[in-house]
């Protein structure tokens, strides 16, 4: 995460985090522990539709855009797939993903 996030820079103090405004507790880099909320988003929903990169870039990422290894059950964003991963975990995902892709 950076430093000082983007949400957390252009919301004002306020009582709890919400899109327009962070609480005193939320750390600069948009982390707030008192209120489960991240940039102002409420973790446990986020956590419904969105997970964490499992790559280098460790970033927020939905569900549908993260291509799955299926021996490890890790998950990664499309740029750490792209430009991150060995060759033979790529290439397994591949072979996955196109396997999957004939069942529909």
């Amino acid at each position: 995460m950076p430093k000082v996030s983007g949400w957390y820079r252009a919301t004002k103090l306020g009582e709890d985090c919400h899109s327009e405004t962070h609480c005193k507790a939320c750390k600069p880099n948009g982390d707030c522990d008192s209120c489960w909320t991240i940039d102002g988003r409420y973790m446990p929903e986020v956590n419904n539709y969105a997970s964490t990169c499992d790559g280098p870039c460790m970033e927020l990422t939905m569900h549908e855009r993260m291509h799955m290894d299926p021996e490890t059950q890790l998950g990664y964003c499309d740029e750490c797939f792209e430009n991150k991963l060995p060759s033979e975990v790529k290439a397994r995902i591949i072979a996955y993903e196109e396997s999957e892709e004939s069942f529909e």
